[in-house]
């Protein structure tokens, strides 16, 4: 079987469909998956922080003696994944939101100019105005370059 994972560029959806279809895949060349192997690869295969605590809950119960059908952990999965866009984490189609913060990695930090709707050149322009303003209003501190 190949690697099926649910990681951030998947959505729940596409990680229980693509895993299916690799089982029937499977079942119809005569090499049917244990019942018992198949749930233990796919919560393995869930990689998604949005789902870790829903994977480290199946494992425990695993642990507890507790086995599940792996249509149960599907379905449990689908409504986490539900949960989650009504949330507001993770669009209609499943995609997680972009977040700020990850956004705000993604920007180079010299980026600034773009964020205030000028070019680089007006930024230090508006540096070196800054400075010649403090230097006529007393209020320039001056560094020295050599520490």
């Amino acid at each position: 079987m190949i690697r099926v994972v649910l990681d951030e560029k998947t959505t729940a959806s596409q990680y229980i469909d693509t895993y299916i279809d690799c089982l029937a895949t499977l079942a119809e060349k005569g090499e049917p998956y244990p019942d018992q192997h198949a749930v233990e690869t796919f919560i393995n295969g869930i990689e998604d922080d949005d789902y870790q605590d829903l994977r480290d809950l199946f494992l425990d119960e695993r642990v507890q003696g507790r086995e599940h059908e792996l249509p149960d952990i599907m379905m449990r999965l689908r409504n986490r994944e539900r949960l989650l866009v009504a949330q507001g984490q993770r669009r209609a189609d499943g995609r997680r939101r972009i977040r700020r913060t990850q956004d705000l990695r993604d920007r180079s930090k010299d980026s600034v100019a773009p964020k205030m709707g000028g070019s680089k050149d007006t930024v230090e322009k508006l540096k070196k105005e800054n400075v010649s303003h403090q230097a006529q209003t007393g209020k320039a501190r001056w560094r020295s370059s050599q520490t």
